[in-house]
């Protein structure tokens, strides 16, 4: 083919191509100036962002709250004290044990007026025989009788009451007395015979029924054994014991035993034996 005639072809589809590209490129032009208009305007959202997850150590992301604040809180200046157990509360029971037996109260006895008979110091009373011993001073020591009103007589402080005092007690008043006369005196008293207080046994069951000192504590047991002891025909069950009005029965036969010992009360100054 002639080179002519090739030039000339590609030079006529050159310019068609630069004619159908122009309009192209014009339109293309018009369209990044003139950017189309919606009637319809879209509300365009921003990408959502993937949430990181929470960390303990670094808290819950709101503003105010300092990292580890949900892993460990802050503790609180004031505790609560435990609550208190009510005094009145009582410990249940465990299932199968059994409660423990209610206090029951005993039987009450009245006291005792007699210092014998409930063991307490010994009081002087009338007729009671003495002891009395003032050391480094014998000729004001020696023995005296209570008389019939309570009073004893002594050198340097005459008379001075001793009924109703204990051993003891009358110690004391003696000293106070003596001072007087002696440099820091010591003085001892000593019960020789003990003449108030005795106790009576009586009838025909008893060998020798009299009058006997009560000079210790004692029951009814053992008065009658430091007695005259029982006649072989003694009705030893039908024993009693006169107080004033009030009469106690004592059955011998049974206290021995080691039964019904609540019959085997304490004698008192003046009770009665009476053994049939």
């Amino acid at each position: 083919m002639p080179m002519n005639w090739v030039c000339n072809l590609v030079g006529v589809w050159m310019a068609v191509l630069s004619a159908l590209a122009v309009p192209g490129l014009a339109t293309q032009t018009q369209t990044q100036q003139q950017p189309p208009v919606s009637s319809s305007p879209l509300l365009i959202l921003p990408p959502q962002m993937p949430q990181p997850a929470k960390d303990p150590a670094v808290g819950d992301g709101k503003p105010g709250t300092p990292a580890g604040a949900a892993a460990n809180p802050a503790p609180t200046t004031a505790s609560k004290a435990p609550a208190a157990v009510p005094p009145t509360a009582v410990a249940p029971t465990p299932p199968g044990a059994k409660a423990p037996p209610k206090k029951t109260k005993g039987p009450t006895v009245a006291p005792s007026k007699d210092a014998v008979a409930t063991g307490q110091a010994y009081v002087i009373g009338a007729e009671d025989v003495l002891y009395i011993r003032v050391w480094q001073n014998p000729e004001l020591s020696g023995q005296v009788r209570v008389g019939p009103d309570g009073m004893i007589s002594l050198q340097l402080i005459d008379e001075v009451k001793a009924s109703g005092f204990t051993p003891h007690q009358l110690e004391e008043e003696l000293v106070k007395r003596f001072t007087k006369f002696i440099i820091e005196p010591e003085v001892n008293v000593q019960v020789l015979g003990v003449n108030s207080r005795m106790y009576i046994i009586q009838g025909d069951g008893v060998n020798r029924p009299g009058i006997f000192p009560l000079t210790r504590p004692m029951t009814v047991q053992e008065a009658l054994i430091a007695g005259a002891g029982f006649s072989p025909f003694a009705h030893k069950n039908k024993i009693y014991v006169l107080r004033g009005t009030q009469r106690f029965k004592f059955n011998w036969n049974e206290v021995s035993k080691g039964k019904h010992m609540e019959q085997n009360i304490l004698i008192q100054s003046g009770d009665q034996i009476y053994v049939p």
